[in-house]
């Protein structure tokens, strides 16, 4: 059997680099991603065939089982030929190869991501690492212990693939996306919000923070306004409008407003969080979680991220009484 170099290379140098680290033997270098995007990719373009791809496949197979089973292909077909036949394949590989990041980029993001995680004593669910083309509609997917994020969902907000996308979806569409919806996705499934029956939006838009806060501890070089979603200027927007924002959350009572459809509309992607105003950029509220977290912290040091992110933190009846959290003033 034939084997390709650069596969082969590829796969021993993210072997290599999984099990090494720094000079302080702490830091991962990075993880092993089986990089089946672009694996599809050099098949597609003629730079491997049908059986060196079965020869990359037969030593990541575990995470390929994972890929195939979310997609969702016939099991009675020979699984790689069936899988490098799929529409989403045959529709992305050229992007893939020419716009997304290689596997060896994912994985020094993601040795970053696991590594930090190990100093905050963070248990995250992933044992392993894929990336993938598919037609599902979230990038990123779980089966059992393996993460596989689907590289045609980053392929640039002005691809033509998202040009029906409103603009405030097709913006997260970027390559830069990838390592903070990596972290959010592992700290959010090993942490779920919990609520209870007494759960209130500040609960909500606690927890919020305490997400975003761990994708800025997580990611390598991670910047507030990437951590959120925004540009720099919605970012400045909200920064010089919070106190004003804080001050109708508290008059108008959606703080410890209970319903569940209150705090959608301050979480949930949109071009603005209309309940604060029409200028305000989506998802306010995960801004404002924000700064009530980073306000607690600066007056706690030593607070862990596994203590942001567990119910006795945000699930209290007042969370807001040890944060000292008074905008404008």
């Amino acid at each position: 059997m034939k084997v390709n170099p650069k596969l082969l290379a590829a796969y021993s140098a993210a072997t290599f680099l999984a099990l090494t680290s720094c000079a302080d033997n702490r830091r991962m270098e990075s993880a092993k991603v089986a990089d089946f995007a672009h694996v599809a990719s050099e098949f597609m373009t003629g730079q491997t065939d049908i059986e060196q791809a079965h020869d990359y496949i037969a030593h990541r197979h575990s995470e390929f089982d994972a890929m195939y089973a979310i997609m969702g292909l016939d099991a009675t077909d020979d699984s790689v030929a069936s899988w490098l036949s799929s529409a989403p394949v045959r529709w992305f590989y050229n992007d893939i190869d020419s716009i997304s990041p290689s596997g060896e980029t994912i994985g020094r993001w993601i040795g970053h991501i696991v590594s930090e995680s190990q100093r905050e004593h963070l248990e995250l669910p992933a044992k392993s690492f894929a990336t993938a083309i598919w037609g599902k509609t979230k990038s990123i997917m779980f089966a059992d212990s393996v993460m596989i994020v689907a590289l045609n969902h980053y392929l640039g907000s002005e691809h033509p693939a998202y040009s029906g996308m409103p603009a405030y979806l097709s913006t997260q569409k970027s390559p830069e996306r990838i390592p903070y919806d990596i972290a959010e996705a592992l700290v959010a499934t090993a942490y779920p919000f919990e609520s209870s029956g007494s759960t209130s939006v500040i609960n909500r838009l606690i927890y919020e923070g305490a997400v975003t806060l761990a994708k800025m501890r997580l990611v390598d070089n991670s910047r507030l306004e990437d951590a959120l979603g925004y540009t720099d200027e919605e970012l400045k927007w909200l920064n010089d409008n919070e106190a004003e924002l804080w001050n109708k959350m508290l008059t108008s009572k959606m703080v410890f407003d209970k319903s569940e459809t209150t705090a959608e509309k301050l979480l949930s992607p949109a071009p603005f969080t209309s309940v604060l105003s029409q200028s305000a950029p989506g998802r306010a509220g995960r801004y404002i979680g924000y700064k009530i977290v980073m306000s607690y912290v600066d007056s706690h040091s030593g607070t862990t991220l596994q203590q942001l992110l567990s119910p006795p933190f945000y699930g209290q009846d007042n969370p807001l009484k040890d944060t000292g959290y008074a905008p404008g003033r």
